[in-house]
């Protein structure tokens, strides 16, 4: 198992999330795509996530973004308190991440 650190960040009334990879570059996903508003943009992204603890996602609609735009499709925690975190996991290999990174 490894934890790879990163962080969620606003970005044009969507958020992201950025995954700091050990070589140094950033793989970047849709967080919660559709919440806090209808956005759907997919730009310098490699991810989306299709579901989570927290919020409601069409899982169509991001299963069609992923297959139109070559995204990774991930599950994810959105841990809002410790007892959520591993609700929702990933298992990826590390090589895949980084050769989709920026």
């Amino acid at each position: 198992m490894l934890i790879i650190p990163g962080r969620e960040i606003d970005i044009k009334g969507r958020q992201e999330v950025e995954l700091y990879l050990p070589n140094g570059s950033t793989f970047r996903f849709l967080a919660h795509p559709g919440f806090p508003m209808n956005s759907y943009v997919i730009e310098n992204i490699q991810g989306i996530e299709m579901e989570n603890a927290l919020h409601y996602i069409d899982k169509e609609k991001v299963r069609a973004l992923a297959e139109e735009h070559g995204l990774l499709l991930l599950s994810n925690s959105d841990a809002h308190s410790i007892d959520w975190i591993g609700r929702y996991y990933n298992e990826i290999d590390l090589d895949d991440l980084i050769a989709r990174a920026t």
